[in-house]
């Protein structure tokens, strides 16, 4: 009976000096691409672009992390005509968002993944009318969700998701509001 206590404990000792915690790990990430505007937005804005810079949280092992994100969006306008006056509108639309990521496959180098959250979104419309320009600044609560693939090599993790942004009343045109709705698909890296 002593031989085997004495053999758990030793094992307990040896297994308290190896096992590491587990530690939260943190990930900075940036990323940039192509914006497609969906819904009302469609009607008076062209295809743009996006800049991403994130920062995630995640516990080695476990499928849900955190992270937040800041994204520049810019869109061209297109010539939209009303009540015979012609308008151009350029729309930039910046967030900051905090996000759940669920990592379908947490383990190995290839990782599927849902992602969604609300944030804040601040978005500016420049209006070109008859030679004069207007703007118009619009600050809400939204939301967004979609999904993305991480892939890790050597210490960095490529990426490339796409996410749908909702942003109820995020569009001021015409003296009316409607939802700001928005495609980025972007890719970037994690260092």
């Amino acid at each position: 009976m002593r031989p085997l206590r004495t053999l758990a404990t030793t094992a307990l000792v040896a297994l308290a000096l190896v096992a590491r915690p587990a530690h939260a790990q943190i990930s900075l990430g940036l990323g940039g691409g192509y914006t497609s505007p969906n819904g009302d937005m469609q009607d008076i804005q062209k295809q743009g672009w996006n800049v991403l810079g994130t920062l995630q949280v995640g516990v080695p092992l476990m499928p849900l992390s955190l992270r937040g994100d800041v994204q520049y969006n810019s869109f061209g306008g297109k010539s939209v005509s009303a009540n015979t006056i012609t308008s151009t509108d350029d729309a930039r639309i910046v967030s900051a968002t905090a996000n759940a990521v669920w990592n379908i496959i947490p383990l190995g180098p290839v990782k599927p993944y849902l992602i969604g959250g609300a944030g804040y979104y601040s978005s500016t419309f420049s209006a070109t009318n008859i030679g004069a320009t207007f703007d118009s600044d619009t600050r809400k609560f939204g939301y967004n969700y979609g999904v993305g693939v991480k892939v890790g090599l050597l210490g960095l993790a490529g990426f490339i998701e796409a996410r749908v942004h909702n942003v109820p009343d995020g569009i001021a045109f015409s003296g009316a509001t409607s939802t700001a709705r928005y495609i980025p698909i972007t890719a970037g890296i994690f260092f």
